[in-house]
Parts: structure tokens; sequence; C-alpha cells
């Protein structure tokens, strides 16, 4: 027997069990993108119940819950079309739509979504707001270099491809980036060097380039001689 939407007693053998809270929030994401899909074709919502208007704005929805087991109606064959829904119902609604209700195989099952299960459109989701959260609070593209009065080389870094400058060009140095990061903001650091005190970056501008930013090292005592020494560049676009 399956209940009314107004019925408050559990449904027979119900499957129910609490979802965690990453599930809850993809459902929500699920629901969203299954109403969005409309990839079930819905029937007329008149033919089904006596109260719904042949012809009304919400004809068709109201067909397409019905086919797809996420409403049974009020009661007495009707829909109720004007009456509130609470919270209880609301429930019922994203249970059945789900998948969840046993005797109920809705037509869309927000819990696969063109071969993704729930947890794999959370975890995209996390994804892509992990990857926006981290792109507003970090810099795009870094690099560490290293450096004396032999070598220059980059150590590590993202974005950055090569290190150049500071033997035989003391004190200026050249790192290339993978994209174009002449619009971008730069910030440098010279490495604390017990033998090199009071080195300082003097200037960070776009380099030769489109693609390279040019550093340059010197001490801040008198701002005059310049320092071969690393360096860390933080390039924010």
């Amino acid at each position: 027997m399956r209940l009314d939407d107004h019925d408050t007693r559990p449904e027979p053998t119900p499957r129910w069990r609490r979802l965690p809270a990453r599930r809850s929030l993809t459902l929500a994401l699920a629901t969203t993108a299954v109403l969005a899909l409309g990839a079930v074709g819905a029937i007329a919502g008149s033919s089904l119940f006596a109260d719904v208007d042949a012809g009304s704005t919400h004809e068709e929805g109201i067909g397409w819950m019905a086919e797809s087991g996420v409403t049974a109606g009020c009661a007495g064959g009707l829909y109720c079309p004007d009456d509130d829904v609470n919270r209880a119902q609301m429930a019922t609604f994203m249970y059945r739509l789900a998948g969840q209700a046993d005797g109920v195989d809705p037509s869309v099952n927000a819990a696969e979504l063109e071969g993704s299960s729930l947890e794999d459109i959370l975890a995209a989701a996390l994804a892509a707001a992990e990857a926006e959260i981290e792109a507003a609070v970090t810099p795009q593209y870094w690099a560490v270099v290293e450096a004396d009065e032999t070598s220059t080389e980059l150590a590590r870094g993202s974005g950055a491809t090569s290190a150049s400058g500071g033997v035989g060009t003391a004190g200026r140095f050249t790192v290339t980036f993978e994209e174009d990061v002449s619009a971008c903001n730069y910030q440098a650091t010279a490495d604390v060097d017990p033998d090199k005190d009071h080195a300082v970056i003097a200037a960070v501008r776009p380099g030769p380039t489109d693609q390279s930013v040019d550093v340059w090292v010197t001490y801040s005592a008198d701002n005059v001689g310049w320092v071969n020494t690393g360096f860390h560049l933080l390039v924010t676009c």
C-alpha cells in the first residue's frame, strides 16, 4: 500500500538510513541536477488528479512528480495544488526522489545521475570548491630559487619552468613560467643567509618575455651593491 503525502505513518518496511552530512549535501545537489536534467517526459497532471486544471502552468510538473513516484497526491484522487507543503512532506518528497522508499521506483533516481553516484557528485563538487578556495587564498604560481656566486637554479615551484641570472649579472635573476604572467602581481622575499646579511629584494618586475619575471636582490644597509642569494617568488594573477 502506498501512502499519500498527508499520511504521517511510516512507509511499510522502510529502508531509511541516516544520511551522513556529505551525502545530505550531495542529495541537495543531485536533486537540483535531476530537476534541471528534465530527462523524464511528464504526463498531464490533469489526467491523474481531478483538481489539476488542464493547461495550467504546473500541470506537466505535477504529472512528472506523480509518474516518477515522488508524490501520491493528498487523498481521494486529488493533488491539492493550492495547499501549503510542510517540512515533513518535503522530507517525503526528497526521500522518494532519492529512490529510498520501498515500492517507489522513480523514473529519475537522484541516487544515480548519468552513471555517477552521490558520493562521486559530492567529491567533484568539493574538489571544485577547494580549487576555487585555493586559487583565492594562495598564489597561482610560485618559485623557490637557489643561488650563490657560482650558480642559479629553480629548486621547486608551481608553474615555473626555469630560473637564470645571478652569475655574470650579479643580483639580477629571471624566472620563467608556463603561462603569461605579465599582468600578474609579484612578491619576492630574499633568503636569510648568515654570510649575506641584509639581503633584500630591490625590485620585482615583468621580465623580458610575457612569461617571465625579473628579480633584483641587493643589500638593505644602503641599497647599494648586489648579491647572489636565493629567494622565494609569488605570482598572483
